[in-house]
Parts: structure tokens; sequence; C-alpha cells
């Protein structure tokens, strides 16, 4: 399949809503991926859109129709007539600027799914990342603490930083099996898994 050319997946952005759990760009990709599914008409995507997020997002007719209409601009969409309805399909280009684009698509859509989550559950997800965020900046300042403490030579330092790459490796391992868990519950229809 082609590669889109570096500009052409700027002509999926507009401004984000962070509530929803849209970012620049996020809407156009996330109609892109919907129609990756199936044809469907305006009403249609607007009920998909809402039930994908379990109601926490429901786009106005007034966001959806101008993203309808840059797409198919860009020409990553085509409408035709149907029984008096425009009915979208993705064309050959937004496919090509799916696949390009994949791993971002993949965030956005785990992003809007996340927000059927509750407000109290959002509230601890983020908390618990704040958490992670200290125990991180704590372990790296043992780290050093210890590090100087001991005045290590170069053979030391490189035995610390090889440890460290290790488990820095392990972490973004772990991470990456979350990743594609949770993209695969995306691609089922599944809902995300939640952290262990």
């Amino acid at each position: 399949m082609e590669e889109p050319e570096d500009g052409a997946a700027e002509d999926v952005a507009e401004a984000g809503d962070e509530e929803s759990g849209l970012r620049k760009g996020d809407l156009k990709l996330f109609l892109l991926y919907l129609l990756s599914e199936g044809a469907r008409h305006g009403y249609q995507l607007l009920k998909d859109i809402e039930r994908k997020t379990g109601g926490a997002y429901k786009p106005s007719p007034g966001m959806l129709y101008p993203n309808l209409a840059a797409l198919e601009e860009a020409g990553y969409v085509k409408a035709e007539e149907d029984e008096g309805r425009r009915v979208y399909y993705l064309t050959r280009a937004g496919k090509g600027i799916l696949h390009h684009k994949r791993r971002r698509v993949r965030e956005a859509v785990r992003r809007v799914e996340r927000r059927k989550l509750s407000p109290q559950e959002r509230r601890r997800s983020r908390e618990l990342v704040g958490e992670l965020e200290e125990d991180l900046a704590e372990m790296t300042r043992a780290v050093i603490r210890r590090v100087n403490h001991l005045g290590l030579d170069r053979t030391g330092l490189r035995h610390i930083r090889r440890a460290l790459e290790r488990a820095r490796a392990e972490i973004m391992g772990a991470i990456d099996e979350l990743e594609e868990e949770l993209s695969a519950g995306s691609d089922e229809g599944d809902e995300p898994a939640s952290g262990r």
C-alpha cells in the first residue's frame, strides 16, 4: 500500500476536545476508524461515537459534518446519496492514512473508550499515574544519592547503567504488552483491559 505524503497526515487535524479524550486531529482519525468498520451515514456515526464512548462524548452535527467534509475534500472518504441520506465510505487514501497513523488511531480510540470510566475511576487512574511519577522520581534520587555516596569508578557506573537499562527495557516491555492487550481489546470491541 502506498504511504501517504508527510503533509497528507496533517490534513486530518482540528481543535481537540480533551474532555472527550480527543486531541487535535483525533476526531477525524476516529471517524476514519469507524468508517473502516463499514459505510455509515452521519447519524450512524454520531450514534456509534456515543456508543463507543459509553455516552461520554456526543459530538454535535456541527462538529461532525465539517470534519466529514474536510475528510472528503482531502480524499479520505467519499459520500454517496442513498435514499436521501449521504453515506460515507472510506477511500483507499483513507485506508492509507489509517495504516500510516495506526498507532495514533489506536491511542485515540483507547482514550475515547476510556471515557466510559466513571469520574471516580478516571480520578483514581490520574492519582495512580501521579504516584508512579513520584515513585520514578524517588528511585532516581535514591540511585543518584547512592552513586554519589559510593564514589563509583567508571566500571561501577557502567554496571549501574546496565542495570538501569535492563529495568527500563523490562518496564517498556510490560507497557508494550499492555498496549497490545488494549489494542486487541479495541480491535475486538472489548472493554480495555484494566491495570494489574
